[in-house]
């Protein structure tokens, strides 16, 4: 018997589905087949072992999905799979519409089950026309729309649920009332649970994000000062840059500078951000003047990043003036020319225009500011070095010629330490260390002879990938460097070896290019999700549409597909009794075409004795006789007596018959 009233629940859910994640269409897709098959007289003949293959599917699917989605959006994930619920149960529910039976066998859903013996009548089954009203209720409070409307939709939608299976010993005032209680009480709770999830899910989704991905502080970094053994950071892909031309030096991405240090820490002790408005519906313009220049050819990289919560510094190369094709919601820029993005989690891509004209505010007295921890060995450094005497353009190739002749790369740290302090020993004694120490020094010692400068972190960018055919930074690429404000313009010194990239990756592990295969392909669903038209419903369409070609795909290469047409009465009859392909049908359909027609209420037998040809009627009852054996009787036809039948049946066909037209 069918289940019109559980159809007709299930669309309207699938229908506030679509409603609250924005996928009316989908919704009515999905709902459409199962009205339709509610009413149409053809049904597939599903095996208990399609049940088995369709349920194993939907769950490698499910499993699948779970792992794309924790590979590229992290804890947030969780509401892109609940979203995606419809989609990924579908093929069991619409198998279960299709088949001849009104449910599944439950050991098609739990893999344990199938190992028990049992008689096929002892089979327990199950409907899935419930659990999955469940299911897609509980995708619809994943969706963007929460409130009122959604809660008095969902109480609509469980009332008549539960109205369809209430029992009739209960008074319907009784009922309603009840109801009516329960709705209110519901109404309360989950406007406390919802204060509670949300408290809950920043929690979670901080602490886990903080394990997987590191996002920079534009106001506060700590440097590796005093840090005992190796220094070894990931080999994760943080940054992916497109660029048109091969970059014949390495590529630095500024993510932020600082002025104070003190303890190993730089710092910006007055960090202001200041909003800034879009031109249009995704591109930002920090400075109009190089926007305006008219520049028809600009320098441009497509830079792709990772965001892990709702806004972060995003990596620039120097210079950048404006960003385009960013879905973000806002942009911020700070006085030292860090770009703070508001964006939903997960890869984000954007294009960066930039020129010579380096972003930041002129200096100030922070940026000639030294902790008194260092000034007298950086003043001491300075008076060896000659600095005082020379030109800022000479200081500055002096430094670099210092560092680049005396000092060596190393991530090394070691705990004994000769000097006052770490910046002393690295100075003096150990004369080997990491970029954050180079940085750190050059920074320092340059305001030691009245250059104003600031300590830099960001991404260098050397190593290209033939998989991805595109740019990447990993997490030990993370670096340090010192801008400089000299000749009225900030520019950039880096005097860390240039070995240090290579350094670094002499210890990458043996499984690394399969990490970096699976790295990619979790940033290509994510960016193919997220930039194309229809954003997460059409990578979960095109899902859906495999699935659904697959499950047809078994089913009509393992099972044969039944239709029942109406045509005439007799037919009708025949259809739904065994003997329906009798050969002796072919027969009665020619004596009607040639004009011997079969009066009402008129037995076989007796229509066949009105022949007027005596062989002929002989025939036709002996015919009739082999007819009801292989309509009736249970032991049916042999071989041998169905293959003389339809011999019989042949050689009449041939004979001429008397038309009565």
């Amino acid at each position: 018997m069918k289940d019109y009233k559980a159809s007709a629940l299930i669309t309207l859910a699938l229908l506030m589905w679509g409603w609250q994640n924005n996928a009316l269409s989908p919704a009515i897709s999905l709902a459409l087949p199962l009205l339709i098959a509610q009413w149409v007289h053809w049904r597939l003949e599903i095996s208990d072992i399609n049940f088995n293959r369709i349920a194993d599917f939907t769950s490698v699917l499910f499993f699948l999905f779970i792992v794309i989605q924790f590979s590229t959006k992290s804890a947030h994930g969780i509401f892109a799979i609940l979203a995606a619920l419809p989609y990924l149960f579908y093929p069991l529910i619409l198998a279960q519409y299709l088949g001849q039976v009104e449910n599944i066998p439950l050991h098609s859903l739990f893999v344990s089950m199938r190992k028990k013996p049992s008689d096929k009548d002892e089979i327990e089954r199950i409907n899935l026309n419930y659990p999955y009203l469940m299911a897609v209720i509980i995708s619809a409070s994943a969706g963007l729309k929460h409130g009122s409307y959604f809660y008095i939709c969902i109480a609509a939608l469980a009332a008549l649920s539960l109205y369809s299976i209430r029992s009739r010993r209960v008074k319907i005032y009784t009922w309603i009332t009840l109801l009516a209680l329960s709705i209110s009480m519901g109404y309360v709770i989950q406007n406390g649970l919802k204060i509670a999830q949300s408290k809950f899910e920043i929690m979670a989704s901080t602490f886990i994000e903080q394990m997987m991905w590191r996002n920079r502080d534009p106001d506060k970094t700590r440097i590796a000062f005093g840090y005992i053994g190796k220094l070894k950071l990931s080999d994760q892909i943080h940054v992916r840059v497109q660029s048109n031309e091969t970059l014949i030096e390495p590529l630095l991405l500024r993510e932020a500078s600082y002025t104070s240090f003190k303890f190993g820490l730089w710092i910006n002790d007055d960090s202001w951000f200041e909003s800034v408005d879009p031109t249009t519906d995704k591109e930002w313009i920090f400075d109009e003047s190089s926007a305006t220049a008219g520049n028809t050819r600009p320098e441009k990289y497509t830079i792709s990043t990772y965001f892990k919560g709702d806004r972060g510094v995003i990596p620039l190369p120097h210079g950048t003036y404006r960003i385009n094709n960013v879905p973000a919601t806002e942009a911020e820029l700070n006085q030292f020319g860090a770009v703070n993005l508001g964006m939903k989690p997960g890869w984000v891509r954007y294009d960066a225009y930039f020129d010579n004209e380096m972003l930041g505010a002129a200096p100030g007295e922070a940026d000639l500011t030294i902790h008194k921890n260092y000034q007298s060995i950086l003043m001491k450094l300075a008076n060896e070095l000659d600095l005082y005497s020379k030109t800022p353009n000479e200081v500055i190739q002096t430094v670099e010629q210092f560092f680049r002749e005396n000092f060596s790369y190393s991530l090394e740290q070691y705990r004994s330490m000769r000097g006052k302090n770490r910046l002393e020993d690295f100075l003096y004694h150990r004369r080997e260390g990491h970029c954050e120490y180079f940085a750190t020094a050059t920074t320092l010692l340059l305001r030691t002879v009245g250059i104003p400068t600031r300590y830099t972190v960001g991404y260098s960018i050397q190593e290209y990938s033939l998989l991805e055919k595109q740019y990447i930074a990993r997490a030990r690429d993370a670096h340090s460097w010192t801008i400089a404000y000299v000749g009225d313009q900030w520019i950039v010194l880096d005097n860390t070896p240039a070995v240090w990239a290579p350094l670094e990756s002499a210890d990458e592990n043996w499984w690394q290019p399969i990490a970096d295969l699976w790295s990619w392909l979790g940033y290509s669903v994510s960016i193919w999700r997220d930039y194309s038209k229809d954003q997460n419903n059409f990578a979960i369409q095109i899902m859906l549409i495999i699935v659904i070609i697959y499950f047809f795909w078994r089913l009509f290469t393992d099972s044969r597909f039944i239709k029942i047409r109406q045509t005439t009465a007799l037919q009708k009859s025949n259809m739904s009794v065994p003997g329906s392909d009798s050969p002796l049908y072919k027969l009665t359909n020619l004596l009607e075409e040639r004009g011997i027609k079969r009066l009402n209420e008129e037995t076989l037998s007796t229509w066949f004795l009105r022949q007027e040809n005596n062989y002929q009627q002989r025939s036709l009852l002996t015919l009739l006789d082999l007819h009801y054996r292989y309509r009736f009787d249970p032991v049916g036809l042999t071989t041998g007596e169905l293959e003389e039948f339809e011999d019989h049946v042949v050689r009449l066909l041939d004979s001429p018959y008397p038309s009565r037209q």
